[in-house]
């Protein structure tokens, strides 16, 4: 399954992130382009709401373990990548470079559970997903992940109770509340698309729905520091649209005719938010004392293009092969230990 307006809405949706750290914050240059570009923070729950109706389209059409490795595949090479090139980055232009044993911690993706700060702080974002898949496993697991009239209402449950009394207190750990609301309007919506939804499923997606609009509405001024209740309205607005957008191409009233720009534009989607934030800073920082911060701007929003290009088009597919034998030799190696005893014994 590929749709084309998915890998559209993937590259708007990373665009919107990098013009939100070039242009909307700190001390914004251009005032005028900042008051556009300080929504673009939103183009993370968008990815979210992406995340929520691919994922489920991967997990119905794959085992547990053949998920967990394409997903691991898809996840850490390309991470792997950005970690180290941020790391050189900071190590060349920045007065503070990481340590290396936090760039070691950070390589596993799971250093928020051990203390350690991401060297990236766009990097925050991986965790939410890679709980996401954990817990997309689990029921794949314990074969209940087609059930989606059960675990879909309970989940939202969950979040709201967590969101409103503070219960259950460690939620977090498994998956995070705070933008569950996002994931699970994507797998309603996929539901929709797929001819799978039930009146059930409807009114989650109609209860997330809602629950996304107030959470963007709670979040702006964490991420727009000087907003009012007006920007905050916008916000909800612009998830709305969200939502809108998302039906209709769950509807298919939307469809993009099969053009390879589209796939490329969706490819270099997740080395984009992966190098550009820390990294471009240091660089447009760099630059600004040579050419004038707008010319900064365009000159490292081009370079971060052609880099992720070139992640996407050489580096990531290669990386992706090697940890995927590495994965099925590691749980071959695994399924042969665990059924020898039993041959054993039958001998």
């Amino acid at each position: 399954m590929r749709l084309q307006a998915l890998d559209l809405l993937r590259f708007i949706a990373a665009l919107a992130v990098v013009f939100y750290h070039y242009l909307a914050e700190p001390n914004p240059s251009y005032p005028a382009l900042a008051a556009i570009a300080q929504y673009g923070y939103l183009g993370v729950p968008l990815f979210f709401m992406i995340s929520g109706f691919v994922i489920a389209a991967s997990a119905e059409r794959r085992s547990p373990i053949t998920f967990l490795i394409s997903r691991g595949a898809r996840l850490y090479p390309a991470f792997w990548i950005g970690v180290l090139f941020t790391a050189g980055i900071s190590y060349t232009l920045s007065d503070s470079p990481p340590s290396i044993s936090d760039i070691l911690v950070n390589l596993t993706m799971l250093n928020d559970y051990l203390g350690v700060k991401n060297i990236d702080g766009v990097y925050w974002t991986l965790q939410v997903e890679l709980k996401f898949y954990a817990c997309i496993f689990l029921l794949m697991l314990l074969k209940s992940f087609h059930r989606y009239n059960i675990w879909l209402p309970f989940w939202l449950i969950l979040t709201v109770s967590n969101l409103t009394l503070g219960q259950p207190s460690k939620m977090g750990w498994f998956i995070n509340p705070g933008y569950s609301c996002y994931f699970i309007s994507g797998i309603c919506l996929y539901l929709i698309w797929d001819k799978k939804h039930t009146a059930i499923t409807n009114l989650t997606l109609v209860i997330s729905s809602l629950l996304c609009i107030v959470q963007s509405f709670n979040q702006a001024q964490g991420f727009m520091p000087n907003s009012d209740i007006g920007q905050s309205l916008i916000a909800g607005l612009i998830v709305i649209s969200f939502h809108v957008v998302f039906l209709l191409i769950a509807l298919e009233k939307v469809t993009l005719k099969p053009l390879a720009i589209y796939a490329t534009l969706g490819g270099i989607t997740y080395p984009l938010y992966l190098l550009h934030n820390h990294a471009g800073k240091l660089i447009i920082g760099e630059l600004s004392k040579l050419v004038p911060p707008s010319a900064a701007i365009v000159i490292t929003t081009t370079m971060m293009l052609c880099l992720s290009y070139l992640v996407f088009r050489y580096l990531e597919p290669g990386g992706s092969r090697v940890f995927k034998g590495c994965m099925q030799s590691l749980f071959s190696r695994l399924e042969r230990l665990v059924s020898m005893p039993i041959r054993n014994q039958k001998t």
